[in-house]
């Protein structure tokens, strides 16, 4: 059976180092925020979270270190786009 129809697995509990909280907090706050490209005549394709929610959503939090934030979420970002694109 194909990894992706593998049963889902308990959730683990984990640590959020707190130099990542305000990262962690901006990527799910953005979880709705991702940007597809549908090439012609192909399945949509995940390009990115858009960065204009990412600053709504650091204004919304109260982020005082946007650029450090800002590097964090794009490592998620990364994570998640390796994931999505399997």
């Amino acid at each position: 059976m194909p990894e992706r129809f593998a049963k889902p697995q308990e959730p683990q509990a984990t640590t959020i180092w707190p130099c990542n909280l305000a990262a962690f907090e901006v990527f799910c706050d953005c979880g709705s925020q991702w940007r597809y490209v549908v090439p012609f005549g192909d399945h949509p394709k995940p390009m990115g979270i858009e960065r204009t929610a990412l600053a709504s959503s650091m204004d919304m939090l109260g982020v005082q270190d946007r650029r450090d934030t800002l590097q964090r979420v794009q490592v998620m970002e990364s994570a998640a786009l390796a994931l999505m694109r399997r």
